[in-house]
Order: structure tokens, then sequence, then C-alpha cells
């Protein structure tokens, strides 16, 4: 079995003309937490909906498992084990907080779990993970900003992912609930499960990070280990040079 999980090669999109992601490679490791930065709009969730299928390539290609999947539309992919979250939580709002977990166990890996019981069964593990098992019956439009957050995750993880790509998981943390976040996210990957994850929380994602890449304005302008990346002349003056003047 190969160590890459996952390979970008080439990957470009266009929106009407303008270059939103230019000829992007980068390959990420099966058990490896990979950190996704960069300045606003430099690509970043463009680049995640490319890789869950929520987007098409104009150019490039993408392998999982060693299998070209570039063509395939985003449940296909969610069935070979690529899971994600929004950067804006979007729950089912008029469903319980276990219903929404359940959905995504049925929809997951494999074609997801058939039996309503078994799903609702894996859901509540699930939100025992995350932290969110005295919430289970409420109303998902009842939570507040974090505890949609931990949803998003929990949906996310009931689909039984080999990759989970997280967008801006820690926006508008405090500084507890960055720590949590980080905890969740290495559990995660102790069980098995690599994470691409996009964050501007820079101190969280260099301790997260087994690997770091930066994009600016669609282009890949640096890849490596975070102490390496995060020290790179191009990387301060594109994203850091503010936190650092």
């Amino acid at each position: 079995m190969s160590a890459k999980l996952f390979e970008a090669r080439g990957l470009v999109k266009r929106f009407q003309g303008l270059l939103a992601v230019s000829e992007v490679d980068f390959a990420i490791e099966r058990g490896a937490i990979v950190g996704l930065i960069g300045p606003n709009g430099a690509g970043k969730s463009t680049l995640v909906n490319l890789v869950a299928g929520a987007l098409r390539l104009d150019s490039g290609e993408i392998l999982f498992d060693g299998a070209r999947i570039d063509r395939l539309p985003a449940y296909a992919r969610a069935h070979l084990g690529i899971a994600r979250t929004y950067q804006i939580a979007k729950p089912f709002p008029d469903l319980s907080v276990r219903d929404n977990v359940a959905i995504g166990a049925m929809f997951g890996a494999e074609g997801g779990v058939r039996d309503r019981a078994k799903a609702r069964a894996m859901a509540d593990e699930w939100l025992d993970f995350v932290g969110l098992a005295a919430q289970a019956d409420h109303q998902a439009a009842r939570l507040g900003g974090p505890d949609r957050k931990r949803l998003e995750f929990a949906k996310a993880l009931a689909m039984q992912p080999k990759l989970l790509l997280l967008d801006e998981v820690m926006a508008g943390l405090t500084p507890v609930e960055v720590e949590a976040a980080v905890g969740l996210i290495e559990r995660t990957r102790a069980r098995g499960v690599t994470v691409l994850v996009i964050e501007h929380v820079v101190p969280a994602i260099r301790r997260l990070s087994d690997m770091l890449l930066v994009l600016q304005q669609g282009r890949l302008i640096a890849s490596g280990d975070p102490a390496t990346v995060l020290n790179d002349p191009r990387v301060i003056e594109a994203y850091l040079g503010r936190r650092r003047a």
C-alpha cells in the first residue's frame, strides 16, 4: 500500500477567466495532518471544493488511494472516504442533533449505513466523541456557533472518512475552544483519519500540522514542515507580515 493517500497534480480552476487555483501540486501521506493557510481570497476553499468534488477542475488530476477521482461527483468521492466540513455550518435546523449526524452515517463510505437504528447509534458515538452527547435530542437550530462547528465535525466523522477536509473549524472560537478543537483533531488522527485543515489560527495550525501548504492568489508558494514554511520570506511577506510587524 502506498504511503500517499491523496495526490493533486497540476490543479487549475477558473471563474469567468479569473484564475482561482493555478497549477497546484501536493500529496498527503496516510495518517498525516496537513495545514492549508494563506490570505483571504487565496483560493483555499476553492481548492477544498475541488478535492471534495463540489467544483470541477478545468485541468489537472486528483488521485485518491491510487485511483484517479477527478471525474467523479461529490457523492462518489464521499463513498470512497472523503468527507468535509463547511466554513459556515448549515445543519438541518428542524432535525435533532442526533439525526443530523445519523444522516452523515447513512451517506458515508461505501454507501453508508442503511439501517436507521444503527445510524442513530453511530451518531451517538460520534456526538460523545465531539462533546455533544448532552445535546443529542436538541433541535439543531438551538445550537450556538461553537456547538454547530462540533456538529459539523460529528456529521463528517459519521461518514467514516479516510480523508477529512476541515474548513476553518476554529474561526471565531475563544482560546479555550481552540484548544478543545486542536485536541479533537489530534484524537481524530489517532483513529486513523488523515486530515487536511484550512485555518487562520497560526499557533494552532503550527502545532497540529505535519506539513503546511501556503496559497497566495491561487498558487502554492510554499510547502513543507511548519517551522520551515512559517520562516519562509515569501510566506512572511504574503501572509504573516502584518502579524509580525
